[in-house]
């Protein structure tokens, strides 16, 4: 495996020009089609719901503290103040010259077209390393063609899921190119982290990231290195961003849906298990299968033994 021809990663010149002229039609596109209506409209309840969460924190809130009073029964939202934090500074910067409902307005339409760069770089990367410096030209070509389907990132879209499609991305992007930068599979690993911390709609994805780590160390022992640096990466970034999103009175709660002490423990324990199995890397290709499986079955075991 480790044998196998890499593209030349990209590199500044003529196609950097191409991205970021690509980058700039979209957006410019999106708030084209969409800037009136961020005027008129949330969208729908659940950038409702993000922008009540991000004034409750600005008016003294505490980080820990997600009950909406608003709500029947006082409901706790499940929601990361991950998403909240950097919102607030971009209102708060955007205050400096805007009135509040105008600085929000301005917040509500560029936060989304933020992640539009690093979705459509981390799609151009991906290009790159199946197809070279043309199938990432035509990446960038679908990129500005397929503007009517960029419905989580059109302005006013502020709930998380954008930022979930571009760090998904990224994941991928940085698991397929890890045999040419090292410090990319820590890369993969982090971002995995930081994902799950947001939100578990795209686990799926980067289950298979890590699936595909995992694998590469099973059929190749060269594989160790990269499976060492991911797992050490998403256990520590699982383990720290449990601890920024959940208050201590909290530390011991289950939930399916969220970053707590189920998934963030299970974590941890199946990477504990890679982190000692590419450590070892055994000769033995059986014997690589049977400690993924091991560390399967140990992140397994902590979800069945914690689930709610």
């Amino acid at each position: 495996m480790s044998s196998i021809a890499l593209p030349v990663p990209p590199r500044a010149g003529p196609f950097a020009a191409c991205f970021g002229l690509a980058c700039a039609a979209v957006i410019a596109a999106l708030l084209a089609r969409h800037w009136a209506n961020t005027g008129r409209t949330l969208l729908d309840t659940d950038d409702a719901m993000r922008l009540v969460q991000m004034r409750d924190w600005l008016a003294g809130q505490g980080w820990f503290d997600l009950r909406q009073s608003r709500i029947a029964l006082a409901y706790e939202s499940h929601w990361s103040r991950l998403i909240d934090a950097p919102l607030a500074v971009l209102y708060l910067g955007f205050q400096q010259f805007a009135g509040p409902a105008q600085a929000e307005r301005l917040t509500r339409a560029v936060w989304p077209l933020i992640w539009i760069v690093p979705a459509i770089g981390a799609m151009c990367a991906i290009a790159w390393r199946c197809g070279g410096r043309p199938a990432a030209l035509a990446a960038l070509l679908i990129a500005v063609a397929a503007v009517p389907g960029y419905q989580q990132f059109m302005p006013g879209r502020i709930d998380h899921h954008n930022v979930q499609l571009a760090l998904t991305l990224m994941v991928v992007a940085a698991t397929i190119w890890c045999e040419r930068r090292g410090w990319y599979a820590a890369a993969a690993g982090a971002l995995s982290g930081l994902s799950l911390a947001i939100g578990f709609e795209t686990l799926p994805y980067l289950a298979l990231c890590g699936a595909a780590f995992a694998l590469r160390f099973v059929f190749d022992r060269d594989g160790a290195g990269a499976l060492r640096a991911y797992s050490i990466a998403l256990a520590i970034a699982a383990g720290a961003f449990f601890f920024v999103s959940v208050g201590p009175q909290h530390w011991l709660r289950n939930l399916c849906d969220a970053l707590a002490f189920n998934s963030a423990a299970a974590v941890v324990a199946g990477g504990a298990v890679l982190i000692g199995a590419a450590q070892i890397a055994p000769q033995s290709r059986a014997l690589r299968l049977g400690a993924v499986v091991l560390a399967a079955g140990a992140a397994v075991a902590v979800i069945v033994m914690t689930e709610p």
